[in-house]
């Protein structure tokens, strides 16, 4: 959860409350801003619907090729919005309340604007933006634009490098065109561009054991950028030493470097101190308006920053880093430091021309027991700990501290309930080494289920032990846990640990966040939260500019049909024998009437294993019995089209042919590669 300030706690617990928004844009260039308040003398925001999910958004729009992030509507009743161009300004959505009569809002990371309609009725005239956020912006580009990032990571070889490094490198933007150390005042330079760039470690001397008062590291790009990621490898031991940031203004003058600012009302920011702790860490700044290019070390002309020595007094041993990255939104930083997480593991992974960023970085992260938070300055990736058992946050019924309006919860299996990961494919020969992982609960419930995992840098037993159990908390972790519906909670993240307490069914549940959905309309201010690994498309709440205040709010996620995300792999993964009985795959609970406690109803799915296998392999789909339609089974659109050439008695060649068509048409007009159904 979002550190808040108290009196947004305060505010949003309270039985009643004002809520307040806030839309902060900026050009590309940063030369122009605009803002938009609810509290301001014309309110101009109608409508706002956010969305983020552990991956992505999944907010899908008719018309619209690309998967949006949100929803904005601003009232043009008076035309003062027909002509300005709010394309590529970036955004930030900040959500809270009025407390004891002063505005205070909590936001999540920046988001591009990448649309807009105006929209002319009788009655209604407002301008519609469509934006996605940072996920979304990695999901649409290829991971070697411009050869940046590596296309493969290999143990053993030239280039081998550790998960917290390869996050860094998809994540932190870009490398710098310039990283230079400077003593007394530039009377020496000493040129740590390469270093920088290596994933050598403590490689890049930032400031040396003497250092001195005026002694400089200069950190230089061809274009402008507003935050570094900086993997600190060693600081004083003792002493101290006063860092100031700054920007270049050209001609070799400078001027103080202003912090990111903070959300109205919000927590202040502050700079990195360089001599506090080791570790990935980000430096994050708004881009000035006279910053200008200047050359340092006939390195340029370059937008530089620097980081300058003030003070200092008696530090022992050096300050040095390994690879540093500047990037314009984009930047990583690695909050926690747990043995089992995962961010040191040396994957050997390779990348096809056209693999998108952020299927990569899924991947990446498989490999991990880590999930990645978006915040205000960048991409935080933290331990996910299962064992964990103090919630972030408590949606309570009755008690509070927080209400909710519905619950509903759901209770699976978890599959695979057998993870085998071994050294080599099987099919050539025995693997030299292996290790295996069970979930004993499930294969009680519903018999071994396994998966296996051909992964070729493991050498050793215990290796292949520890990834099969890193896999097996992943599965156990994303289990279906249910959906709830809320009062607004600005601080929620995805990933927080969430418990819910229904007195209407007499049970709590606690789950991890795997996607939130947020909207402000005129009498609605709620929060969506989804529990587990399920994931949901989402569809844009289609209420008119000027909507009646409702007594209960109707659920945001229209579209609540679950379908399947395979675990993202970046391994070759062989099918072994599974065991299909007829049985339980999901029992979902959902609370009762509201306003009537006391009422419960619940609802069984019994969903036979088999059906949806027998389907996909036969293109014979299941009838229900009361409607006479096909059942639908949360197909993807590569196997809803197997399916439907299976029917139509097509040999599997030809099936194979078409959907490998019908795959390169999807990427072709972008957005998801596989939908449900």
């Amino acid at each position: 959860m979002r550190t808040l300030h108290a009196d947004i706690t305060t505010a949003q617990q309270a039985a009643s409350n004002t809520p307040y928004m806030k839309l902060v844009f900026h050009s590309f260039d940063r030369a122009t801003t605009r803002s938009y308040a609810t509290d301001d003398s014309t309110n101009r925001i109608l409508q706002v619907q956010q969305s983020e999910g552990r991956f992505g958004s999944y907010t899908l729009v008719e018309g619209k090729p690309f998967v949006v992030s949100s929803l904005i509507r601003l009232q043009n009743s008076d035309s003062a919005l027909s002509d300005l161009d709010f394309k590529g300004y970036r955004v930030y959505i900040e959500w809270g309340y009025n407390a004891s009569g002063t505005n205070r809002t909590s936001r999540a990371g920046p988001e591009i604007v990448v649309s807009q309609e105006l929209i002319s009725a009788a009655g209604a005239v407002y301008l519609e933006l469509f934006t996605i956020n940072l996920w979304e912006r990695a999901n649409a580009v290829y991971v070697n634009v411009a050869n940046v990032v590596p296309q493969f990571w290999e143990q053993g070889g030239a280039s081998e490098t550790k998960v917290s490094h390869i996050l860094m490198q998809l994540l932190g933007g870009g490398e710098l065109d310039a990283a230079i150390r400077s003593t007394s005042s530039d009377s020496v330079f000493v040129d740590e561009t390469a270093d920088a760039k290596s994933v050598a470690l403590a490689d890049v001397g930032m400031f040396t054991t003497a250092a001195s008062v005026g002694d400089i590291f200069y950190f230089g790009k061809s274009t402008v950028f507003d935050r570094l990621s900086i993997d600190i490898n060693q600081i004083i031991s003792s002493g101290s030493m006063t860092i100031l940031w700054e920007y270049s203004t050209g001609s070799n003058n400078w001027s103080t470097l202003g912090v990111l600012t903070a959300s109205e009302g919000g927590q202040a920011t502050s700079h990195l101190d360089l001599t506090a702790s080791i570790g990935i860490k980000i430096e994050a700044w708004d881009v000035p308006s006279d910053w200008a290019t200047d050359t340092k070390n006939s390195q340029g002309p370059f937008y530089y920053i620097r980081a300058r020595v003030t003070a200092v007094s008696s530090p022992v041993t050096a300050t040095l880093a390994s690879l540093i990255f500047g990037g314009l939104d984009f930047a990583f930083q690695l909050d926690t430091t747990d043995s089992s997480q995962g961010d040191d593991y040396l994957p050997t992974y390779h990348t096809q021309p056209q693999t998108k960023l952020g299927q990569v970085i899924e991947d990446i992260m498989s490999y991990t027991l880590l999930g990645l938070f978006l915040q205000e300055d960048g991409f935080h990736a933290r331990f996910i700990d299962n064992d964990d058992v103090s919630p972030d946050f408590t949606y309570n019924l009755i008690t509070g501290p927080h209400t909710f309006y519905n619950h509903n919860e759901g209770q699976g299996v978890v599959i695979p309930n057998r993870i085998v990961v071994v050294s080599g494919d099987l099919g050539s020969a025995p693997a030299s080494f292996s290790g295996v992982a069970n979930n004993a609960a499930s294969q009680a419930e519903i018999g071994v289920i396994p998966r296996i995992h051909v992964q070729l840098e493991i050498d050793s037993d215990g290796d292949a032990a520890t990834l099969a159990s890193v896999l097996m908390a992943q599965q156990v972790r994303d289990t279906i846990q249910g959906r709830l519906e809320a009062p607004m909670h600005v601080g929620e993240e995805v990933w927080d640990l969430v418990r819910a307490v229904d007195d209407r069914t007499g049970h709590t549940v606690v789950g991890r966040c795997s996607q939130i959905i947020r909207l402000y309309q005129s009498g609605r201010y709620i929060i969506q939260v989804i529990m587990g690994g399920a994931i949901y498309a989402i569809d844009i709440v289609n209420a008119g500019p000027t909507p009646a205040p409702e007594p209960e709010p109707a659920p945001i996620v229209e579209t609540i049909q679950v379908f399947d995300i395979p675990l993202a792999q970046p391994r070759r993964t062989i099918d072994a024998p599974t065991i299909s009985p007829f049985g339980r795959i999901e029992q979902q609970i959902t609370g009762g009437v509201i306003g009537v406690p006391d009422v419960p109803t619940q609802e069984i799915f019994l969903v036979p294993l088999n059906v949806r296998e027998r389907a996909f392999e036969t293109g014979i789909r299941p009838i229900d019995p009361f409607t006479g339609e096909s059942i639908r089974l949360g197909f993807t659109e590569n196997e809803q089209l197997a399916v439907d050439l299976r029917a139509m008695g097509l040999s599997e060649t030809d099936i194979a042919r078409e959907i490998n068509r019908s795959t390169a048409r999807r990427r072709g007009r972008g957005g998801f590669e596989e939908l449900p159904r």
